[in-house]
């Protein structure tokens, strides 16, 4: 369950680089431009480190150590959507564009929440949020190993 809330924070931060990337493309400016991909390309490495950390961490979140880590890397991916969020605003006064900024950056968000709340459900001594979520993390944490296993069928 951790693996996939983290995956969904990167689909989410993955829609607002897209949304991003199109701001820089109609920014005649360079400099905004440039702070755009910047912030975008940002956005996008903290959501893989958040990742990377989530895979780290998921066997031992029970851990206060591990659940801080997984917290921290949260928080810079939170940091990292307002800094492109905030580039785009800087680079374009086009409603339309901001607007598609703001509901992926919103998508982010929701999807970085739910995975703080899963953690502070750990950290609370309680069980993992969802209907047999222990069952269901291990059944996952087991097929995640598979695939990595044998490789992603997909590509």
């Amino acid at each position: 369950m951790l693996m996939q809330l983290a995956k969904a924070v990167a689909n989410a931060a993955a829609a607002l680089v897209l949304k991003a990337k199109n701001v820089a493309q109609k920014t005649e400016d360079s400099a905004h431009q440039n702070r755009v991909i910047a912030a975008a390309t940002q956005c996008a490495l903290s959501t893989s480190q958040l990742v990377a950390c989530t895979r780290v961490v998921a066997p031992t979140i029970s851990s206060p150590v591990c659940q801080e880590q997984l917290i921290e890397a949260g928080k810079l991916v939170a940091k990292s959507v307002e800094g492109c969020v905030e580039a785009s605003r800087m680079a374009t006064n086009e409603e339309g564009l901001l607007k598609q900024v703001g509901q992926a950056a919103t998508g982010v968000t929701q999807a970085l929440n739910e995975l703080l709340q899963h953690i502070k459900q750990y950290a609370s001594g309680g069980h993992p949020i969802g209907r047999h979520g222990e069952a269901t993390d291990c059944i996952l944490d087991v097929t995640e190993k598979i695939f990595n296993a044998m490789g992603n069928a997909g590509e």
